[in-house]
Parts: C-alpha cells; structure tokens; sequence
C-alpha cells in the first residue's frame, strides 16, 4: 500500500521529504508544480548525507523512480520546486 510523503519548504527554499528504507525496493511518484532539479540521499543514522541519485536540473514535473538500499537507510528527497504530492510503496 503507498504511503503519502509529506515535503516541507527547508531552509533553502527546496522541499524536502525524508524517510527510512525498510530493505525492500521502493517506488516514488512525486508530482511539482514545474521542472527542475530533483537530489535523493541517502545515509546511515550520525553519518552525513550522500547522493544516492541526481535526476539533473530539468527533471519532470512528474517522476516515478526506484529506490534500492538496504534496511535502516535514512532517505532524503530534495526538489528545487513545490511537490504538490508523493507517494512511495515499499518503505
């Protein structure tokens, strides 16, 4: 069943979601209001963020993608533009 991502505006004006992986592969589907750079992270709990895929600086509006890490992962999803709504399966 996919469960809703809730992104806030951070600090510099992206937005933000975040959410550990449970080992399983995941799917995301977020839609935004335009294109634009779109960063996954990804990190083990105390350590620092790393870049676990770069969609580039004119990712869709709309994109569905995978994500792949073991257990315990903490992921961060980064937009340069407003999510509207997203929803990952798997986590």
């Amino acid at each position: 069943m996919a469960t809703t991502l809730s992104f806030t505006q951070n600090s510099s004006n992206r937005w933000e979601a975040s959410c550990t992986s449970s080992g399983d592969r995941m799917a995301v589907e977020i839609t935004r209001t335009k294109s634009g750079p779109l960063i996954v992270y990804g990190n083990i709990t105390g350590l620092g963020k790393k870049m676990i895929h770069d969609f580039g600086p004119s990712a869709e509006d709309t994109v569905i993608f995978e994500i792949d890490v073991p257990a315990d992962i903490d992921i961060t999803i980064e937009s340069f533009t407003e999510v509207t709504s997203a929803k990952i399966v798997g986590a």
